[in-house]
């Protein structure tokens, strides 16, 4: 076993050996491990950066805490030259611990799989970057995100929407039980009705669309000569009476499903009112930017409150800490 001075007694038995491992001796001893040397294999091994602890042990003394199991891992091995049964069963005790203690970790920090899922759109010329700040806020809430990208230059609207329709029927199929909102940007609403004008979706939650051109955009109509041949979608979102949005099904007419929407008060791409569309429950306005409105902290709380509460502004019984700030203020 080892003494309280920290040197081995051949004739200890198992409990001694244990008993002054767990009490972490040695308490006056040379650093085992300096915390810079510490910090860095937190660093280069974060999944064990919640089971590694340091431990104060006396002094500039520190050591490793493995769950209950706290060890001057330097004074105990490098100084005193441990026999190898010693070792080995040292060796073993050290990872017992240790893997019991990470299993533990890793159940508690898994996802459950019957969180709502939320499938949030980019819109025409975006990126998944479009909606990461949206998508971070939601993890938060306790929502699985999933940022659904897709090819918006060289396709037209359809083949977008025959694509997402297959994958959030294929999201069904995996756990049927499970809600699936969506959250779209722009032409990724104009999919998104597409889609939903197309098939049925048994288990859709709330739909929440950021400056969406229902009623068509002056800037596509304009584009459309010049870059139409690139991305045929430009005449399709253009406010031409005949142009495809324009003539495009309303899936919402009949308020089957929470559906919101977002303005962009500075938006020079759609003109004030093309974004409204029969059936929506709330509606909202952010004083910002079209390309941008994804990235304003009030859109992002907009979303988190409607998908949350079925509503943009919460009530005034809500408690304090969650009520909405006015939403004209960036």
């Amino acid at each position: 076993m080892v003494s309280s001075t920290g040197h081995l007694i051949a004739n200890g038995n198992r409990r001694d050996f244990d008993r002054h491992l767990n009490l972490g001796i040695d308490r006056g001893g040379a650093s085992a491990l300096p915390r810079k040397a510490i910090g860095g294999f937190q660093r280069k091994n974060a999944p064990l950066a919640g089971i590694l602890k340091l431990v104060p042990n006396g002094g500039m003394d520190y050591t490793w805490g493995f769950g209950r199991l706290d060890v001057n891992i330097v004074n105990h091995l490098t100084h005193h030259g441990l026999n190898f049964f010693v070792f080995f069963d040292f060796v073993v005790h050290c990872f017992n611990n240790l893997k019991l203690t990470f299993s533990e970790y890793v159940r508690l920090e898994t996802p459950k799989k019957n969180k709502e899922l939320v499938v949030l759109i980019h819109g025409l010329c975006g990126t998944r970057i479009d909606m990461l700040p949206i998508a971070r806020k939601l993890n938060k809430s306790g929502f699985q995100t999933r940022r659904w990208c897709y090819r918006s230059i060289g396709n037209r609207i359809e083949t977008h929407a025959n694509r997402l329709g297959v994958f959030l029927k294929k999201m069904e199929s995996t756990q049927p039980q499970r809600k699936i909102h969506l959250v779209t940007h722009s032409m990724g609403g104009i999919i998104t009705r597409t889609m939903l004008s197309q098939i049925q979706l048994e288990n859709l939650g709330r739909v929440v669309m950021l400056a969406p051109p229902h009623q068509g955009s002056h800037a596509a109509r304009k584009l459309s000569p010049f870059f139409g041949w690139l991305t045929p979608s430009l005449k399709q979102l253009s406010d031409e009476p005949n142009s495809f949005v324009r003539n495009l099904p309303n899936p919402f007419e009949n308020n089957e499903f929470d559906f919101g929407i977002v303005e962009a008060e500075k938006d020079r791409v759609i003109e004030q009112g093309n974004v409204l569309l029969d059936g929506y429950r709330d509606y909202a306005k952010v004083c910002g930017h079209h390309g941008i409105l994804t990235w304003y902290s009030n859109t992002i709380q907009l979303v988190d409150n409607f998908l949350i509460h079925g509503h943009f502004n919460l009530p005034p019984n809500e408690s304090q800490a969650e009520r909405q700030l006015p939403i004209n203020a960036v």
